[in-house]
């Protein structure tokens, strides 16, 4: 089989152009694939901040949670603090006082001695 030059050149140019073509479909379909990638990553991103944002809302309502009920046990043992010191003030007024008379009745006594 005999090919002419011009065939030849013209099997060539089409060889070349196929080429292009192929060259500019890869291209295109792998910025398509880029573009769906990108946007799938940014979906993802998307949901991804949606789940922290909705981890750091449900850790912070735990929190508030468990900070409401410090303070509840820390005014309770306050309260009861508070209501002891008061019971052992009184009993220490009481024993002072009881003391004080005691004291001035031996003060009394040794006055009349004399």
């Amino acid at each position: 089989a005999v090919v002419s030059t011009q065939s030849t050149g013209d099997l060539i140019s089409v060889a070349e152009d196929s080429k292009t073509t192929y060259a500019q479909r890869v291209y295109r379909l792998r910025k398509e694939v880029e573009k769906e990638y990108t946007a799938l990553r940014k979906a993802e991103l998307k949901d991804q901040k949606k789940m922290m944002s909705r981890w750091k809302r449900e850790r912070d309502d735990l929190l508030k949670v468990q900070r409401a009920e410090i303070e509840a046990i820390h005014k309770a043992c306050n309260a009861k603090l508070d209501k002891t010191h008061k019971e052992r003030k009184k009993e220490l007024e009481k024993r002072e006082k009881e003391h004080n008379s005691e004291y001035n009745a031996l003060v009394d006594s040794l006055k009349k001695e004399k």
